[in-house]
């Protein structure tokens, strides 16, 4: 694979206009604070993060593991050095899902150990190298498959995307530490493909400034998600509750029909779909809803 350097997406006037409105931040300093979450609390959210059950409350949980800031930030990382050899990268993307929410010293130090390591899985080091990444770049949206491509930057927040908190301090060398691993990595001639795009484009980061924002109202909570819900025959109804056009996927089980729909901000709308259970999907393969067919018959 070869390596390629993605210039910086350069909003429009309007996207800038767009987060501008719809993130109205306050700052107070990045440093962990008390919270009146218990440390069960924090470690039950982490392993839903890395088992993804039960189904649909990763998102939730993740969202549990920004509010339990330093406790929340010592659970990520554990599971980090924990699951270092696995190459479930579907578990490793949630646990990389938890720096885009909360900014924590020791779970950036657990992702330097594990891209360190030539005993860890690729997988697992790829995913520390996008940990790493969103340490550096605060409040940035970066995929593996977008590291792993060469595009080194990620894309612009969602305006309704939920900004990260701070947890436990980062080191003050974070990111020359940070810069030293990566090179190394790059200079491993057992080290190939994917790895070495990951390790290279996190090499050309600099840190950027972190300044805490407070949610405002302008935040999309875990409470408002898009949804389906059964009307009658086959039909269902879709909701999106964003301020901003959304990409949604629907699949009813037992390979019944399935779809795809980009829905406007605010809108819903009715489609037909053959099948028992529906499962309402995002971009990301998050599930946000699932409905029933109920069997009613609709009113002529």
């Amino acid at each position: 694979m070869n390596f390629r350097v993605l210039s910086r997406h350069v909003p429009s006037a309007r996207q800038l206009l767009m987060v501008a409105g719809m993130l109205a931040i306050s700052f107070v300093p990045a440093t962990a604070q008390p919270t009146a979450s218990s440390t069960g609390d924090c470690r039950t959210a982490a392993e839903t993060v890395v088992t993804g059950e039960p189904e649909g409350r990763t998102w939730s949980a993740l969202i549990k593991i920004r509010e339990c800031r330093a406790e929340g930030g010592t659970a990520i990382a554990a599971a980090i050095r924990e699951h270092r050899a696995s190459r479930d990268t579907a578990m490793l993307s949630r646990l990389g899902d938890a720096a885009q929410l909360l900014r924590d010293g020791e779970m950036f130090v657990a992702a330097l150990d594990v891209l360190d390591d030539a005993g860890a899985s690729p997988e697992a080091r790829i995913s520390a190298a996008r940990t790493l990444i969103l340490g550096l770049r605060p409040h940035a949206q970066i995929t593996a498959a977008q590291l792993t491509g060469g595009n080194c930057y990620g894309s612009l927040p969602a305006p309704h995307a939920t900004a990260a908190r701070g947890g436990n301090p980062m080191p003050p060398d974070f990111a020359a530490r940070a810069r030293t691993v990566s090179l190394r990595v790059v200079g491993d001639s057992t080290v190939t493909g994917p790895l070495r795009v990951a390790a290279r484009c996190l090499s050309i980061h600099d840190a950027a400034p972190f300044s805490e924002p407070v949610d405002a109202p302008g935040y999309i909570i875990v409470s408002q998600r898009p949804s389906i819900e059964y009307l009658c025959g086959n039909r269902f109804r879709i909701r999106n509750p964003y301020p901003v056009e959304t990409d949604l996927r629907y699949q009813a089980e037992g390979g019944g029909g399935r779809g795809r729909l980009m829905l406007s901000a605010r809108r819903t709308r009715v489609v037909s779909i053959r099948g028992a259970r529906v499962r309402l999907i995002d971009q990301n393969g998050e599930l946000m809803s699932t409905a029933t067919n109920e069997g009613r018959a609709c009113s002529p």
